[in-house]
């Protein structure tokens, strides 16, 4: 069934315009979910559309674009309704947000708005990501290796939320994951809601690694290793069980290629390691690749110096005979100059140096054990802040683009990137990469600041700052995280009318508090 005739135009609970239709996607009911190997349908390419199922919209109280879906009346848009709010509970950056459920009733209350009895469509309303989905991406042929691993890893981070969440694993397909422009992954779930609904049949649910090591496959050789049509040519096939990525295509990573054929249980990779079985093994697997922008394990400590032999007696003795000869020299030279020595006036007594003080040592990069984005006056959370200190510049975490007005729209003070050092630390230097045009305030936080605008002094304050901002920081007692806190907002790039910021990479330079120390190094 379609959703009743909506408008362009249409307020939605007095917040959400609808501006674009994007076309009706179908969804999967619950029965459909029992299936893994039912592909969603895919979106209507010709509807019209004031029936579409799924609109670009507007946020009128945040001033930010969104996606709204309108869900048909009946009893598949409650089970739809249920599984979009059990989602919502999974809290990852890798993952699309579900924002607002909304009961037909809410949703529609406003006047003006008119349906056939008992035909009004519910509403979920979710992030808004401007993204290429990876079937269309694979179109153009297999992503880079280094590509690939860091969307393998970005699949496997968002179902370890969805499992931590207590939901069933999603069976993603490479339509459900989305690459934007400015780098990452995202994973769409508006597909799968119907089998995260709580009162669903749960079965035939695929592991977390299976789903990871096919999109990883797919990533890798644009191929898809499963009988699903996906949108992808399939792979090739020996006895039931697709050939290795490396068979498909030559001169890929020979790690990632084992990794894919150990998530998904094809024949013994070439070092004959165990199968992975879940998100956290696939993680720790692709951990070890050293991968750009994956983390890379600590270089193991250095062990004890070896101790030189002691040389023996007669070397010892050779090495004492030339001082012998030079004190016995030196004694009688001392008796010829004895009297000359008695009649000239004793020296002045020399006063010793002061001691210089020991040197302060050098501050050293403090890595950052992760970022989010920081906003107390609005959702709680803004952009992907992990993108800021992943070390890779073309990744960047960007506040939502704010309309007409660089105070962020009038709605709030400022919203921020906070940065976890992981463990305390005196801090020395702040450097930012961003989006020049911003006023930016530091702050430096002993324990995770509290949800609500800072109220403490910043260690700095820059009007306009450039690409690169950089802040000396002196005196600071330790602290554990940084706070850029954006209270003015350059103009986005693509439409200077409107305001965003962006933040490339941030570094932290200091030095590592030990546990109990508060006073400065060395």
């Amino acid at each position: 069934m379609r959703p009743p005739a909506v408008p362009s135009g249409t307020l939605v609970a007095e917040r959400y315009r609808l501006e674009d239709a994007l076309g009706g996607e179908a969804m999967p009911t619950a029965a459909d979910a029992s299936s893994t190997h039912e592909p969603p349908a895919r979106p209507a390419r010709h509807r019209r559309p004031d029936t579409a199922r799924r609109w670009r919209a507007i946020d009128e109280v945040l001033a930010r674009p969104v996606v709204v879906h309108l869900l048909p009346a009946g009893s598949a848009s409650e089970r739809l309704l249920r599984g979009a709010r059990a989602t919502a509970s999974v809290v990852d950056p890798h993952v699309v947000r579900v924002l607002d459920v909304l009961e037909p009733a809410v949703a529609w209350g406003q006047p003006g708005a008119s349906f056939p009895e008992g035909q009004a469509p519910a509403v979920v309303v979710v992030e808004w990501v401007e993204a290429d989905g990876l079937d269309a991406v694979l179109a153009s042929g297999p992503l880079a290796d280094e590509a690939a691993g860091r969307l393998a890893s970005g699949v496997a981070e968002a179902l370890r939320a969805v499992e931590a969440a207590g939901l069933p694993v999603p069976a993603l397909r490479p339509a459900d994951v989305l690459l934007p422009a400015e780098g990452g992954t995202r994973v769409r779930l508006d597909a799968h809601w119907a089998a995260a609904d709580p009162r669903a049949h749960a079965g035939g649910s695929p592991t977390a690694a299976q789903v990871c090591g096919a999109l990883l496959y797919a990533a890798l050789t644009a191929r898809w290793p499963g009988p699903e049509d996906v949108g992808l040519e399939r792979a090739p096939a020996a006895d039931g069980a697709a050939w290795a990525p490396r068979q498909v295509r030559a001169g890929l990573s020979p790690d990632l290629d084992d990794v894919a054929c150990r998530a998904l249980g094809l024949p013994p990779g070439r070092r004959g390691a165990p199968p992975l079985r879940s998100a956290d093994e696939v993680v720790a697997a692709l951990h070890t690749i050293h991968a750009p922008g994956l983390d890379v394990p600590a270089l193991p400590a250095a062990g004890p110096a070896h101790a030189p032999d002691r040389p023996s007696r007669w070397v010892r003795a050779l090495r004492l005979a030339p001082a012998a000869v030079l004190a016995a020299g030196l004694a009688l030279l001392g008796w010829q100059v004895v009297d000359l020595a008695r009649s000239d006036p004793p020296p002045a007594p020399r006063r010793a140096a002061p001691p210089e003080p020991s040197p302060t040592p050098t501050p050293v990069l403090l890595r950052a054990a992760g970022a989010s984005g920081f906003d107390p006056l609005g959702d709680g959370v803004e952009g992907v802040g992990s993108r800021a200190v992943d070390g890779d510049p073309d990744t960047t975490w960007d506040t939502a683009t704010y309309f007409r007005r660089p105070d962020l729209g009038g709605l709030k003070p400022g919203v921020g990137l906070l940065v976890d050092l992981g463990t305390p630390a005196r801090v020395a230097r702040v450097v930012a990469d961003l989006a020049p045009g911003a006023d930016v305030e530091v702050f430096l936080f002993a324990e995770e600041p509290p949800a609500q605008e800072p109220v403490d002094e910043p260690v700095a304050a820059v009007t306009g700052a450039g690409e690169r901002l950089t802040v000396e920081v002196a005196g600071s007692p330790p602290a554990r995280y940084v706070l850029l806190w954006l209270t003015r907002l350059p103009p986005a790039a693509e439409d200077p009318t409107n305001y965003r910021g962006v933040v490339r990479e941030v570094t932290v330079t200091g030095w590592p508090v030990a546990a109990g120390a508060s006073g400065p190094p060395g």
